[in-house]
């Protein structure tokens, strides 16, 4: 592929952009380029985020009318220059059309506002996905009850609060709270019944009477009677 001057022009401009991960210098690429009128505290957070990169997460809690969007734009203006192209910004339904626009006209990104109605593929085969996983949920559970024989015990599955989970993560797909205490007093009742009979099992061998040889340890034997030397005479 043969290379114009042109071409090679805009390929020594781009390279120039680029910085290390770790040079302050790499946010300039998205601040030359933002066409908006940038604040201290906004680039102060921008610069805060870019180096923080064993965090899980940054949290911009800046009050209202301080520039949040501006400084999530400004992340996702950089990282947009160092080639990241699956990008995605979760807003209430009210707020995706506005995100979109602000994305195009301020830091020039092509934004697209995804829906039910321009996704409708990858979202029921999400919903499908999920229904199947429930179902084997419902399936598996009700295998184990009645390899126990215990038909008669109704699980209803459905979301329920799990009091030994975390308290803001307890909801969960399940068996009813009832259900599952009937599980556990059951199956309290049949370890005991199991380790009864164990014991009375144990209680019923005979013990050996014989008593086992120590290994590597010969047997004692009683010495011969009579003369040791009766047979020289």
């Amino acid at each position: 592929m043969r290379t114009t001057p042109h071409k090679a022009s805009f390929v020594a401009y781009d390279l120039s952009r680029r910085y290390a991960t770790d040079d302050r210098r790499r946010l300039l690429t998205p601040l030359s380029e933002a066409k908006i009128d940038l604040n201290p505290h906004q680039i102060e957070a921008a610069l805060f985020a870019i180096e923080s990169p064993f965090a899980k997460g940054v949290l911009l809690a800046d009050e209202v009318g301080l520039g949040k969007t501006i400084e999530a734009g400004l992340l996702l203006a950089q990282r947009w220059s160092e080639d990241r192209r699956r990008l995605i910004v979760i807003a209430p339904a009210s707020l995706t059309r506005q995100w979109a626009d602000e994305l195009r006209d301020k830091f020039h990104l092509p934004a697209v506002v995804l829906t039910s109605q321009n996704t409708p593929s990858s979202s029921d085969a999400a919903i499908a996905g999920i229904l199947e996983l429930r179902r084997l949920h419902v399936e598996l559970d009700t295998a184990v009850r009645d390899a126990y024989g215990w038909q008669d015990l109704p699980l209803e599955h459905d979301f329920y609060e799990v009091e030994t989970l975390p308290e803001n993560d307890r909801v969960r797909y399940t068996i009813s709270p009832a259900a599952r205490k009937e599980l556990l007093k059951r199956l309290l009742a049949e370890n005991h019944r199991r380790a009864a009979a164990e014991s009375a099992a144990v209680a019923q061998t005979p013990a050996s009477k014989s008593r086992p040889t120590k290994r590597g340890r010969r047997p004692k034997t009683k010495p011969a009677s009579g003369d040791l030397f009766a047979d020289e005479e």
